[in-house]
């Protein structure tokens, strides 16, 4: 899309914004004068400072130029409080910058200049890999996205250069239908959609705790899957329910480190990734997770939630990831982060959006 990746305005004629320290028009965003759309850089109306950064007119925010020029790819993480979006955020940028660049040959840089940077390390990294305990859930109705491109080399056959804008959301957003279409337009915007479930949300692992005494998980994964078919529905014009969402629905079970004790030993979840054995993303391993996660959640007694993703959507598929690995003590701590699966959610929507190749 060539939207703002903050307001979703159209952005086919970007201002400028002054970056000079001590001007009185810092940061505000400027259109072109007349007579200066001819690629001239124009200068600051109070200092006259060159303005080279690009910035959506609407909101201000800062414009990727590479962004603007091949549209971007924006991924929502949608999920109740809990279900574990930010740790998994923090987890998947790292994996996406290290393993899967290593095996890929990518590189990943953040884009938007100091913004992404700053609010990845601060929110996200300084908590969970320099003092070892969770992120802190996001506490703000409206949140900046995070933006990168993923860049490949030329004629590379393991993918393609892409600009990647990722929204975490504040969880007590998908609370009501309201909330989530005042703060979470990013929904209908979205090149993939990767909705998270805490496993304890799902019905009989929800009694399992119960007889245990252990605290119930709140959040109902089927009337959050609800909310966001209706959300798609009206942002994207899709009035007859014989219409499916064309929008690529990755469903992420997640915390599986807790169940692999009810799990079969043979059972494929377990196994570590093929999306990492070769600069090739895996249909086959895709397919097998999906299948084996869609068996259990009918034993979960989750068949109805099934049902309305496959009647819904055009494209969807299961995975089964842990982003920490283990679960926190009381105290929050984590002693050692071990990702299981994190990458593959979206390692698929890459692939359905024809950025890496599958085999």
């Amino acid at each position: 899309m060539k939207l703002c990746p903050k307001c979703f305005a159209p952005v086919e004629e970007a201002g400028f914004a002054c970056c000079a320290p001590h001007c009185s028009r810092a940061g505000i965003p400027v259109s072109f004068a007349p007579g200066q759309k001819g690629g001239t850089i124009p200068l600051c109306p109070a200092c006259r400072t060159r303005m080279t950064v690009k910035v959506c007119l609407e909101c201000g925010f800062e414009l990727d130029p590479d962004a603007l020029q091949r549209g971007l790819l924006s991924f929502s993480l949608v999920g109740a409080q809990g279900a574990g979006k930010s740790n998994y955020l923090a987890v998947l940028m790292r994996e996406l910058a290290g393993e899967f660049c290593r095996v890929y040959g990518a590189t990943l840089y953040p884009t938007g200049g100091d913004r992404t940077m700053d609010r990845y390390q601060r929110t996200y990294a300084r908590p969970l890999f320099d003092l070892g305990v969770c992120v802190p859930p996001t506490d703000r109705e409206d949140v900046d996205p995070l933006t990168y491109t993923l860049l490949f080399p030329p004629n590379s056959a393991a993918g393609k250069t892409c600009s990647l804008a990722f929204y975490d959301a504040y969880g007590k957003n998908f609370g009501s239908e309201a909330n989530m279409a005042l703060y979470n337009r990013s929904i209908y915007h979205s090149s993939g959609l990767l909705l998270m479930v805490d496993p304890g949300q799902l019905p009989a692992l929800r009694e399992l705790r119960k007889a245990k005494g252990l605290p119930v998980v709140p959040g109902d994964p089927q009337a959050l899957l609800l909310r966001t078919v209706h959300l798609l529905r009206a942002g994207l014009g899709l009035e007859s329910v014989d219409k499916k969402i064309p929008v690529p629905l990755a469903i992420c079970i997640t915390k599986m480190d807790t169940i692999f004790p009810q799990l079969d030993s043979a059972s494929f979840l377990k196994d570590p990734s093929r999306n990492l054995r070769r600069p090739m993303a895996s249909a086959s391993d895709f397919a097998s997770c999906s299948l084996e996660m869609e068996s259990l959640l009918e034993v979960w007694g989750a068949g109805e939630f099934l049902g309305h993703v496959k009647s819904q959507f055009q494209d969807w598929s299961f995975f089964g990831l842990s982003a920490l690995g283990a679960s926190p003590s009381e105290q929050g701590e984590i002693p050692r982060i071990s990702p299981h699966r994190v990458l593959d959610p979206l390692l698929w929507l890459l692939w359905r959006n024809q950025i890496l190749r599958a085999g």
